[in-house]
């Protein structure tokens, strides 16, 4: 966080505002901080406005950092909108018009109006988002000694000011961080959901390993996630497509975002994340080798460690696993999104916007400690915009189900149970038997296997995925009971 050290001359200027909204019409005419200070014209009154001043001075303590043009230049501002630095611009519109026709003279007309053979339809503007407004506050708190203290010479004003700002700035900035990965990631799960649409939508999801197989035709197809990524002909396609992708940006399309507007979106707007994963991947497998690094490297982009497991809940063996580390979980309203394989994300800078609407403070005073409790509240305006290109980078494993055992031998009338592990994980195994179960049964639930009659039979493994069946087997040989 860089928040710019004010001079004697900007802190003045910032305590005499917070002094004049204080005290109103009673204000004493100031021209330097000499004023405030012990002996000054206006200090002997700050004592008669204590709360009124101090939640003046934090209040203009806020305004100067929004206002601050090195905080603007060094905060990476992500999908962020701030009111300040875009004028107070918060909400993206979409407007729909016909065909404009020259006309001799002005009339008002209404949707469905006729001229000749036109028909007229008004503009609408269309202003749907998928975001609300909350509210959160800073508290910290000032001992009476402190703020008195405060007020003993012009270097101590200028450092109880410079505490003021860092402290809000500081706060400030781990909100709007925790804030962006929170919208990103319900921008992700918005692409994901229009994606599983059985109606006709607009692309929101690529699938690289998917894409690499059909385009490429590879002798042996990819599998997995991880075999993708560890191959350095999978790493160079998916920079390829990435750039790819982000000239279609560029181009009036209506394929791109989830409202199917036609739109584009302009090269400094484009905002491409990587995860560190993915990144390390093209950095030790895929241009180890290479001398023209260019073609294969990937456009402009910024990496993030992970989108929402960050692998500190505990340190067991998925902790820091690619399918942790390249998942989301979202819940919106009731209905769940969960996925993993994510590796990148190509967005419009404007499909995610929150900024500061409102600001305000209150103080509380605490007599017996001489303590002030300082709360500065924020009102956040924070939207999802699906007339925004966007689109998720995914990696997909192709599901699977592993029988154990995947042979054993049995008695007649001997029983086993089978075990198995499928990707995706829960899915629904079905279990069933060759010839009917003639030479061994099986339940179809639970995967117990019961040897009805000597002779060999296959137990088939089933899960289904999309109207795909993916299946395992274990081969039994079923001897004859001992003799008794």
């Amino acid at each position: 966080m860089s928040v710019e050290i004010l001079n004697s001359n900007a802190v003045y200027s910032l305590v005499n505002e917070a002094y004049k909204q204080a005290a109103g019409d009673k204000a004493v005419a100031t021209e330097s901080l000499a004023d405030f200070i012990d002996g000054g014209i206006a200090h002997s009154s700050l004592g008669d406005y204590r709360e009124q001043f101090t939640k003046a001075l934090i209040l203009q303590g806020v305004k100067s950092i929004f206002m601050d043009s090195m905080y603007r230049r060094s905060k990476n501002y992500g999908f962020r909108t701030e009111d300040m630095q875009f004028k107070a611009i918060l909400q993206a519109i979409t407007i729909t018009a016909p065909e404009v026709q020259a006309a001799h003279n002005w009339k008002e007309f209404s949707t469905g109006d006729t001229i000749g053979t036109y028909s007229i339809k008004i503009p609408t503007v269309d202003a749907t988002v998928y975001g609300k407004t909350s509210s959160w506050e800073i508290q910290y708190d000032i001992t009476g000694e402190q703020w008195d203290d405060a007020w003993t010479s012009e270097s101590e004003v200028e450092a109880f000011v410079g505490a003021i700002r860092l402290a809000i700035a500081n706060a400030i900035e781990a909100h709007d961080e925790e804030l962006d990965d929170v919208l990103r990631n319900a921008l992700i799960a918005e692409c994901i959901k229009n994606d599983a649409k059985v109606t006709a939508h607009s692309l929101s999801v690529v699938d690289l390993r998917k894409a690499y197989n059909d385009e490429m035709s590879p002798a042996s197809p990819i599998t997995t996630k991880e075999q993708f990524l560890s191959d350095p002909d999978c790493l160079k396609f998916m920079a390829r497509k990435l750039t790819e992708f982000k000239d279609y940006f560029k181009k009036m399309s209506k394929l791109f975002n989830i409202a199917q507007r036609v739109t584009f979106t302009p090269e400094d707007r484009i905002k491409l994340q990587v995860l560190g994963y993915a990144e390390q991947a093209f950095n030790s497998v895929s241009q180890s080798g290479t001398f023209h690094e260019m073609f294969t490297a990937l456009p402009n982009y910024e990496t993030v460690p992970y989108w929402q497991g960050s692998g500190l809940q505990d340190a067991d063996s998925t902790a820091l696993s690619l399918d942790e580390l390249s998942k989301i979980s979202v819940t919106d309203g009731t209905t769940p999104v969960s996925a993993t394989g994510i590796v990148a994300l190509m967005a419009d800078r404007w499909c995610c916007i929150h900024g500061i609407k409102g600001r305000r403070t209150a103080i509380k005073y605490h007599e017996p400690e001489n303590l002030y409790q300082n709360f500065v509240q924020f009102r956040d305006f924070r939207a999802v915009l699906p007339t925004q290109n966007a689109v998720v980078f995914i990696i997909s494993t192709t599901p699977s189900v592993t029988v154990s055992p995947d042979q054993l031998t049995l008695k007649v009338g001997g029983t086993a149970d089978l075990s198995a592990v499928t990707y995706p994980a829960s899915e629904t195994v079905t279990y069933s038997a060759s010839d009917s179960g003639t030479y061994a049964s099986v339940n179809s639930s639970t995967g117990k296997i019961t040897a009805v009659a000597e002779g060999t039979a296959t137990i088939t493994a089933t899960i289904t995925v999309n109207g795909v069946d993916y299946t395992d087997t274990c081969a039994v040989t079923v001897e004859a009971a001992d003799a008794t």
